[in-house]
C-alpha cells in the first residue's frame, strides 16, 4: 500500500476507538492499516489467500456478515477483482447502521499491476480501474446520504469513505 491511501484511511480511522472493523483484502503484502485501528474491539481481516493479517481465508465477493460490523475497511483490492461490486456491496451489508466503509483503489490513470507486488500483472491476474462514477452509482443504489470521494488524478487513486444511515 502507498503511503497517500493509508494517510487517507488514517484520517478516517479517526473515532473508531471501540469499533467491531472488517478488513476485506487483509493480506499485508505491502503495509497494513490494522495498526491505524489499536483501539478497535476487535478487527477481523478476510482475504484470498491466508498470510500476515489474514485471520479469515475466504473470497470478500461472496463472504457476508449482515450488520456485524462498525467499520469496513479495503485498500487497493477493488481493481484486482472481476467482482469488486459483489465485495462492496457485502462491505455495505456489513456494516450497522451508522456504520463507516472507507475504500481505496486505483483508477485512472493508474497502469495496471500486480496485486502480488504491484509490478507487472501475472498470468491470469484481472485487472480494471475504478472509477468514480461507478462509485456514485454504488452509493446511490445504496441509498448513501453522507460520504466523501476524493481523486487523486496525479496517482490515479480514488479514495472514499461513505456513512451508511
Amino acid at each position: 500500500m502507498h503511503v497517500q491511501a493509508y494517510d487517507f484511511v488514517a484520517r478516517h480511522a479517526t473515532g473508531t476507538a471501540g469499533a467491531r472493523v472488517l478488513e476485506l483484502g487483509s493480506l499485508d503484502i505491502n503495509g497494513s492499516v490494522r495498526p491505524l485501528f489499536a483501539g478497535a474491539r476487535s478487527y477481523h481481516g478476510v482475504d484470498l489467500a491466508p498470510g500476515p493479517g489474514v485471520d479469515e481465508v475466504a473470497d470478500a465477493a461472496d463472504w457476508r456478515a449482515p450488520g456485524s460490523f462498525d467499520v469496513v475497511v479495503t485498500t487497493e483490492v477493488l481493481e484486482h477483482a472481476a467482482r469488486w461490486r459483489d465485495i462492496l456491496s457485502n462491505a455495505w451489508e456489513a456494516l450497522v447502521p451508522g456504520g463507516r466503509l472507507i475504500v481505496t483503489c486505483a483508477t485512472d490513470p493508474r497502469p495496471p499491476h500486480s496485486a502480488i507486488d504491484g509490478w507487472a500483472l501475472r498470468e491470469g491476474e484481472w485487472y480494471e480501474n475504478v472509477s468514480p462514477t461507478q462509485l456514485r452509482a454504488l452509493l446511490d443504489r445504496w441509498g448513501a446520504s453522507c460520504w466523501t470521494l476524493e481523486v487523486a488524478l496525479d496517482r490515479g487513486d480514488l479514495y472514499l469513505r461513505a456513512d451508511k444511515p
